[in-house]
């Protein structure tokens, strides 16, 4: 449930030359403020405009009020204009669905409340998907920024959980399916056509503290879906602030565990864009011995730091196929239509 909507220092624009930036927000209140400097530092023409839309989901703190009195403090420029709302339903997905809803601009920016993005970080966005109408989706690489100077042996391993990292070997169009939501650029017309055609997302993404996941795949696999391309491009760079709490072992499990449920969530969009959806590959028992033998290997891998580690995400992949699955033997995938005439599967 959608609430609050209200505009601050809005001037009229163009309708194609800019770009919306939409920060969804659980508990922001220590960021926020930095998030938002970082967008106004970018380098822009004169006639373009930046589109701040704040979501606060759900937050229990004063991530609205705090947002709104820092930008106040700011002076006036006519290429920014802010945004905020809050969106009621707890889950990340609910979050995007609700900036794009409300924002103005065909060419979406997802930035994370965490994210510090480069100063041309924008313009580069807006340029690549103006020169690459067959780009859907693009996305850029994240730079590590520690609240703490102690950081873990295994995190170099694990830093594309992060976010951080190159997505892709190679700059440019890409073969694969999936691109990070932090940083994540999208046109927002593909939100809407999945709107328009009322199509129930099979993740939620972030939940207040629960680490589920999958939103921002889910996103870029629809992407693919509906015709377009995605793109990986080297010069979009932003640091992705990482909090002492989340360099924990502790947390790290709980983030595979997230992983594991949307994996068994997401495999029937895999299916479908590699054209296995009409295969043995798509049958329940196929997928669950796949999944069994993954946590036996992972067990006997006993020489790998992280065997624990993937053993809890394939615990609970295991878990999420068996939830999932409405029929068994058979996955309800081969009866996956999106909900809509986005794709002939």
């Amino acid at each position: 449930m959608l609430q609050h909507h209200e505009i601050i220092k809005i001037r009229p624009g163009s309708t194609d030359f800019g770009v919306s930036v939409i920060i969804c927000c659980y508990n922001s209140v220590l960021l926020i403020e930095r998030t938002l400097e970082y967008v106004r530092k970018q380098l822009i023409p004169d006639d373009f405009t930046i589109e701040v839309v704040i979501v606060d989901n759900a937050s229990s703190d004063d991530t609205l009020e705090v947002a709104k009195a820092w930008w106040n403090t700011q002076p006036y420029s006519n290429g920014f204009i802010l945004k905020t709302l809050e969106e009621l339903r707890q889950g990340l997905i609910y979050a995007r669905l609700a900036g794009a809803k409300n924002s103005q601009f065909p060419i979406l920016l997802y930035c994370d409340d965490d994210n510090f993005l480069d100063k041309d970080y924008i313009l580069t966005a807006y340029q690549i998907m103006k020169d690459h109408p067959e780009v859907g989706a693009c996305g850029g690489k994240g730079r590590p920024i520690f609240e703490t100077s102690e950081i873990p042996d295994w995190f170099e391993r694990h830093q594309k959980s992060y976010a951080v990292g190159a997505q892709y070997v190679n700059e440019g169009l890409v073969n694969g399916y999936e691109l990070y939501g932090a940083g994540l650029v999208i046109r927002r017309e593909i939100i809407t056509t999945l709107s328009e055609n009322n199509y129930k997302f099979l993740t939620t993404g972030r939940k207040g503290k629960l680490l589920s996941a999958g939103d921002d795949h889910e996103i870029t696999m629809l992407s693919v879906l509906m015709g377009y391309r995605l793109w990986y491009s080297e010069s979009l760079t932003f640091q992705h602030f990482i909090s002492g709490e989340k360099l924990s072992r502790n947390f790290l499990k709980h983030l595979y565990k997230g992983f594991g449920m949307t994996l068994a969530r997401l495999t029937p969009l895999r299916l479908v864009l590699s054209g296995q959806h009409q295969t043995y590959r798509n049958t329940f028992f196929y997928q669950l011995l796949r999944s069994v033998g993954l946590c036996l290997k992972d067990l006997l891998r006993w020489e790998h730091p992280d065997r624990f580690i993937y053993f809890l995400g394939n615990i609970r992949r295991i878990k999420g196929m068996i939830m999932f699955s409405a029929r068994p033997p058979h996955y309800p995938w081969v009866h996956y239509k999106l909900r809509s005439s986005l794709v002939e599967v």
